[in-house]
This record gives structure tokens, C-alpha cells and sequence, in this order.
């Protein structure tokens, strides 16, 4: 439900779209469960999703940040103008620094169509290396070579819903449908089985108590001959 960071003389917590500071002793969970729903204007059920795309070998504990908007890009990268990543179209962006100097951004916008057009922009960037993967445009600034590695490692995969194994209803019904025709088949010899041997039982039945276990009955025997 939140997450803290323990920090001098305090511990920040974040509760959906809330940031808390605690100064002082330590509140109890139920005093702190109770504080913070009683908090209002509370939305969004989950943390932002683009800080995951920030590749972890070589990142810098400590150093990530998240911007909706143009003061909080420009304040976790000074470098690079807010207005690339059209905050105004929904866009996010996530900040990192990893080692050997590098800086990493990437902005996470609406489509891919988006980031597509807005790469070429990017890439005049000084000093950066660029390059987009979906909806996600990389900037990594910093030396050459271990700023186009960084850039490089960050990878955006899509799931398609459409490429996922569904269930043949139709194949599943037919086989259904068989499956009870021979269940169906096999209770009705069984029933006539029992039904015959039940007979059976019932006429020798019927002979011991006539005192004529052995009896034959008659045979009617019908001559059509040049009748």
C-alpha cells in the first residue's frame, strides 16, 4: 500500500498520489493505516509503470526520478528542453544515472506513432545518443560509447492479446458432444442388459413356485403351407 524511504531525521512514505514526510518517532500501522485513508483526493491504484523500463546494470541506487511535467523534467535533467517530450499529450518521463557518467532519460509517450515522429527531435540533442523502442524514446547522455550501451539496453515489449492461444469452443463441444453420445449409448445397454437379466429371474422365479423348475413352454408353430 505504500512504500517507504528512510531518510535524516525522518522516513518519506508514498501512498498513490500522495508523498509523506514523517518527522519523529515512527507511527504505529494502525495509526498510519487509519491517516492515510482518511486522506482525500486519493486516485490511481498502482505505482507509474515507465520507471521499470529504466535498465538496472550500471543504474545508481537512489538516483531515479518521474516527471509528468515540464518543472519536474527540467529539474531531474537540466540538459534537455521539457518541450521534446509534449508533456501536453500525456507523456512521462523517467531519469536515471548510471555509471561512467551517464544519464539516462526516457520518456514514455501515448503511441508509437508519437515517438516515432518526435525521435528525429532527440537526436539533435547535443552530446546524447538516441533511439526509440515502441511508445519509448531513450536519450542517454554522457560518453559515447557507454551512452549508446545504455540507450541500447532499453527495450519496450508489447503484449498483443490477439497473439495468445485461445480456446476452440467448437472442437471442445464436438468432443463434448461425442463424449455423451457414448456415455449416453453405454447406460442403455447396461439398462437393457439388467432389464433382460431381471426377466430371466423373474420366469424361473415364477417356474419353482409352479413346483415345474423344468418346464418347456409350448411352441406354436404356424403351417402356411398351400394355405
Amino acid at each position: 500500500f505504500y512504500f517507504a524511504r528512510r531518510a535524516t531525521g525522518g522516513a518519506w512514505r508514498q501512498a498513490q498520489n500522495f508523498v509523506l514526510r514523517f518527522d519523529g518517532p515512527k507511527p504505529r500501522k494502525s495509526d498510519l493505516d487509519a491517516f492515510l485513508s482518511a486522506l482525500p483526493g486519493q486516485t490511481g491504484d498502482s505505482l507509474p509503470t515507465l520507471p521499470a523500463f529504466l535498465p538496472e546494470n550500471g543504474r545508481l541506487a537512489g538516483s531515479e526520478r518521474f516527471a509528468v511535467g515540464p518543472a519536474g523534467l527540467a529539474q531531474a535533467e537540466p540538459r534537455l528542453d521539457p518541450a521534446l517530450a509534449l508533456f501536453d499529450r500525456g507523456s512521462e518521463a523517467a531519469v536515471a544515472a548510471y555509471r561512467d557518467g551517464v544519464t539516462l532519460v526516457v520518456v514514455g509517450f501515448p503511441t508509437p506513432q508519437i515517438a516515432r515522429q518526435r525521435l528525429p527531435e532527440f537526436e539533435k540533442v547535443p552530446g546524447a545518443v538516441a533511439r526509440r523502442s515502441g511508445p519509448l524514446v531513450a536519450l542517454a547522455l554522457g560518453p559515447p560509447g557507454p551512452a549508446a550501451a545504455v540507450a541500447a539496453s532499453v527495450q519496450y515489449q508489447a503484449s498483443v492479446s490477439w497473439n495468445q492461444p485461445t480456446k476452440d469452443y467448437f472442437s471442445t463441444d464436438v468432443a463434448g458432444m461425442l463424449i455423451g453420445i457414448f456415455k449416453l449409448t453405454g447406460y442403455i445397454l447396461v439398462f437393457c442388459l439388467s432389464a433382460g437379466l431381471f426377466m430371466l429371474g423373474l420366469r424361473r422365479l415364477g417356474r419353482l413356485l409352479t413346483g415345474n423348475p423344468s418346464a418347456v413352454e409350448p411352441m406354436i408353430v404356424l403351417d402356411l403351407k398351400d394355405k
